[in-house]
């Protein structure tokens, strides 16, 4: 646990908090979405540049067996992030594309083995190559500025490990195509530098259906030592996740590292994941104060607001801003006591009737949430680095019976 990896998903409305000197030591390194790789090239090449973290790129190619039409915006029109993944990924010009979409076919279709060879290598080469140019263009640009800190490099290394292309596995079918991607990028990639992750992208009904799903992978990839994995759809924070769903989770990866000698990493993660720090998880991927969970599945249209979600400690759980509002407002026991919300609350009158609206106020002004969202973490972290799983667990199910009736409580 000591040497735990937390990544936090790079986000250019949140990222000048990652970037501020005293959370730098709280945290491993950046995950980037492609999407955000390739279309915010310059931002966070800056970033990455004024930061000095590792970072990774997760090359987010669920989406190319989905239905071409997903990458549609609410005009229609294909979104360009996409539209430049594909070009980097299958050299996909406008007139392929525009047929594609036309005949509602996937990326995928009638590739033969050697077109997908190519497109793992292309795939490898992104991660590799996409933040080494000297000379791009950027569509943001730097709409805000980031703290300035002591790192005069103007060099990006590389990723701290490069990830296999990978489908969202629902289907027999899925898991071979899956487990082909993965074995062109073997045969590609000659010296592990940096390490190769084998990614498994899963449905849960899936996994449901198939006890035997982690007996696959040790069984086609026996001496491998680093696995990424992304439980699709899987909310842990979520008071109504079945237990047999985290059962589930626990058991794919105590069968691919039952002794904890390998590295295994969790794409989309919350609280569940540092537990599993225990049981052989070395890693986990969140967002902050948001994005702990996700569907590997793209819907035409997307965008839109986002809104704001606050993290409560005590249960472990990520609430909506009014929600958390009045969670806190009915039970003031879970006023937080971490390194931030102690600085929030100095000055306020604890006795005074509207201490709690205050202080909820100074949380919720600018991205306060957020820094409060990475100390929590960092304590949760801490604590489980010192304390055995059943005493965790004995904890987690105190909680759950004594906030049963918020109905945020985690259940285990």
């Amino acid at each position: 646990m000591p040497n735990f990896k937390i990544f936090y998903r790079y986000d250019n409305l949140k990222r000048d908090v990652l970037a501020k000197k005293d959370m730098l030591d709280s945290y491993f390194g950046i995950t980037i979405p492609a999407t955000t790789a390739i279309y915010y090239k310059n931002s966070v090449k800056t970033f990455l540049q004024n930061v000095g973290k590792s970072y990774i790129i997760d090359p987010m190619s669920y989406f190319l067996t989905q239905n071409a039409n997903v990458i549609l915006n609410n005009n229609g029109q294909p979104r360009r992030s996409y539209k430049m993944l594909l070009e980097e990924y299958l050299h996909m010009n406008e007139d392929d594309l525009n047929q594609k979409i036309e005949t509602e076919e996937t990326f995928l279709s009638n590739l033969t083995e050697t077109d997908l060879k190519d497109l793992c290598k292309n795939i490898i080469t992104f991660q590799k190559e996409v933040f080494s140019e000297d000379e791009f263009s950027d569509s943001l640009g730097e709409y805000f500025d980031i703290e300035e800190l002591d790192n005069d490099s103007d060099q990006i290394p590389g990723p701290d490990f490069l990830i296999t292309p990978y489908v969202l596995i629902d289907s027999l079918e899925k898991y071979e195509l899956n487990r082909k991607l993965i074995k062109l990028t073997q045969e590609i990639i000659e010296i592990e530098d940096p390490p190769l992750y084998l990614a498994f992208c899963f449905s849960k009904k899936y996994i449901k259906q198939n006890p035997q799903f982690e007996d696959w992978i040790i069984r086609d990839f026996p001496i491998v030592s680093h696995f990424l994995l992304w439980y699709s759809d899987f909310n842990p924070s979520h008071h109504k996740e079945p237990l047999k769903n985290m059962l589930r989770m626990k058991e794919i990866i105590q069968t691919i590292n039952p002794d904890g000698e390998k590295e295994v990493i969790n794409l989309y993660a919350s609280y569940l994941s540092l537990l599993f720090s225990k049981i052989g998880l070395t890693g986990m991927s969140s967002g902050l104060s948001g994005g702990n969970h996700k569907r590997a599945k793209l819907s035409t249209g997307g965008g839109g607001g986002r809104a704001k979600k606050v993290y409560v400690s005590e249960l472990h759980s990520e609430l909506l801003e009014e929600d958390y509002k009045v969670l806190i407002r009915t039970n003031s026991n879970l006023v937080c006591n971490c390194i931030k919300c102690e600085e929030l609350k100095q000055g306020l009158d604890h006795s005074d009737d509207s201490f709690i609206r205050n202080y909820q106020n100074n949380l919720l002004a600018e991205k306060n949430h957020l820094e409060h969202f990475i100390y929590c973490r960092n304590e949760e972290k801490n604590n489980i680095e010192n304390s055995t799983l059943d005493e965790l667990i004995s904890d987690l199910n105190q909680k759950s019976s004594q906030y049963e009736d918020t109905g945020y409580a985690i259940h285990v």
